[in-house]
């Protein structure tokens, strides 16, 4: 029997940035590439695109920081509730140059629970977008909370730029704390209540920093991740840390038309996402009535077993140009992704780089290096940082406790709940995984989401769900536990089941189903099935929220 790891870090291997508050960090940003865009985004109508220059930008975010400044805001928590788009982003900056500390709202959650993290975290001004007018004026009338439109941000750092000139300077000589709280999350919530999660700034660029020592971050990317949660939060900084233009994708639904007009290199999505993307593949493939032979250019690749990525890139190129023709690497986080979907793309020579990261952590933890990724794994400690796999079974697997410069300053108002999580420096994730000889982590799932059942066995929910996952008529899927039996909920792939002309699906997936069961353990076998007609409920980063409706 080898023995057990429960211990990796990796040292830095690049310098610091020279940074630790988001004013510097543009500062810097302004002074080293002033004529470098810093931000693109596309008008769909007109399909003409905007462009935003590091000088224009930080004027713009002075104005906004010194009019929330005079205005009494410093230390405040300010709300953020709207769409991706470029106010938005000068909303936060301009609160980060305030000292403000910036709740961030998920467009897509219900007003009850707005309404709860609003309360809970003393907010009393949202700045919104107009799509949520309604929801916020709601909320208003409720809360007795001050609205500002995106529409007028521009208005009120005009005003700021004006107040700045008249001699009002305090915002912009006021030392900014880097270890101060400055972004509350609530986390997502997908079990229990949601806990306000406090960052700095320190924690961010940091988080930052250490990424960019595995991934090669300096390449053209299109940001489509909603931008109130903390893994978009990081990958719009990497842009910006790594001297690259960021175009923001102003809705999800046209994607494809943002890839065509800024080519990204590098993308940062979520597995759902990918997912969408790898059945897009798929549909051009088709469409051209040519599925038969790109299958068998793929077996011939594999047969050769020496095929570059950038071999493989050239080889598909026709059918890849929904990304924009320079697609190169894809960066996986948020959730777990189902193995094919990475083969898939690898055999379109796109890498899938998985990682791990909780919002707790700023958000990585671990991700794949560029040059040697390991499927099925989550990848390397980030540098500078530890992760201990704490009380390991025979198998090695424990809870994920990581400690390091990332790590949350506690949960907000909530003592208890930040003791509980941190012990002696160590963030304990309730995540749990294990090891390998290499380092590398590999996640088995979350300790709330064990079911033990009444002999005593723990089972891995995730386990059997990403085994159901095999079946390509199920589209989402969650284990749990029914009267001391293993129970699976599912919703049907749609498009699976007309595309193949499969006359029942839920037949299908019970065969499937029957079939895994011949060569399951008893204690794992499926014993019941439901089907829902809806999707379920998901998170800012399309995880399934576990609440079985």
């Amino acid at each position: 029997m080898t023995d057990i790891k429960t211990y990796a870090s990796v040292p830095r291997r690049k310098p610091s940035l020279g940074f630790d508050n988001f004013r510097t960090m543009l500062e810097k940003m302004c002074s080293d590439r002033p004529k470098v865009p810093l931000y693109t985004f596309l008008d769909y109508a007109s399909n003409e695109q905007s462009t935003i220059m590091p000088k224009d930008f930080l004027s713009a975010v002075e104005g906004v920081g010194t009019w929330l400044y005079e205005y009494g805001k410093k230390r405040k928590v300010i709300g953020i509730l709207g769409s991706n788009s470029y106010e938005w982003l000068l909303t936060f900056y301009g609160a980060q140059y305030c000292s403000c500390i910036v709740l961030l709202l998920d467009k897509t959650a219900s007003e009850d629970i707005l309404k709860d993290q609003i309360t809970r975290s003393g907010c009393q001004d949202v700045f919104y977008s107009s799509d949520l007018s309604k929801t916020v004026e709601h909320l208003a009338e409720e809360l007795n909370l001050k609205l500002y439109p995106f529409e007028k941000i521009n208005e009120y750092s005009k005003e700021g730029r004006e107040m700045i000139n008249q001699g009002k300077k305090a915002c912009l000589d006021d030392e900014i704390n880097s270890e101060d709280v400055a972004v509350i999350m609530y986390t997502s919530g997908t079990t229990g209540i949601s806990k306000g999660v406090m960052l700095s700034s320190k924690n961010l660029l940091m988080n930052c920093e250490c990424v960019k020592d595995l991934v090669d971050t300096c390449k053209d990317q299109v940001h489509i991740l909603p931008l109130n949660h903390i893994y978009a939060i990081l990958t719009q900084l990497l842009a910006l840390v790594s001297g690259k233009s960021l175009h923001i994708c102003l809705n999800m639904r046209r994607m494809t038309t943002d890839f065509q007009v800024a080519k990204p290199e590098i993308l940062f999505l979520v597995p759902m996402i990918i997912k969408n993307l790898y059945g897009a593949v798929w549909q051009v493939i088709r469409k051209a009535g040519d599925e038969e032979k790109v299958k068998k250019m793929i077996s011939d690749n594999k047969e050769k077993g020496n095929v570059s990525y950038e071999q493989r890139r050239e080889m598909f190129a026709p059918y890849l140009t929904i990304f924009g023709g320079r697609l190169k690497s894809i960066i996986s986080g948020g959730a777990p992704i189902d193995m094919q979907v990475i083969k898939g793309f690898e055999d379109f020579g796109i890498p899938i780089q998985e990682g791990y990261g909780i919002t707790e952590c700023s958000p990585v933890l671990a991700v794949n290096p560029d040059e040697n990724i390991k499927q099925g794994t989550v990848g390397l400690a980030l540098p500078g940082h530890e992760i201990m796999i704490e009380n390991p079974n025979e198998k090695g697997i424990g809870e994920i406790c990581a400690k390091g410069p990332s790590v949350m300053l506690g949960y907000y108002n909530m003592e208890e709940e930040t003791a509980k999580a941190l012990k002696n420096g160590w963030f304990h994730t309730g995540d749990l995984g294990f090891l390998d000889e290499d380092d590398y982590l590999t996640i088995t799932g979350r300790i709330k989401n064990l079911i033990i059942l009444s002999n005593g066995e723990n089972i891995s929910a995730e386990e059997l769900e990403a085994k159901l996952y095999y079946c390509k008529a199920i589209a989402e899927v969650v284990v749990y536990e029914k009267e001391d039996k293993i129970a699976a909920m599912i919703y049907l792939d749609k498009d699976f089941i007309t595309t193949n002309k499969i006359a029942d699906g839920q037949e299908y997936v019970r065969n499937f189903v029957n079939e895994y069961n011949k060569t399951a353990s008893t204690t794992k076998k499926i014993n019941e099935l439901s089907f829902r007609d809806e999707p379920f409920e998901k998170t800012a980063t399309q995880k399934i929220k576990r609440i079985l409706n």
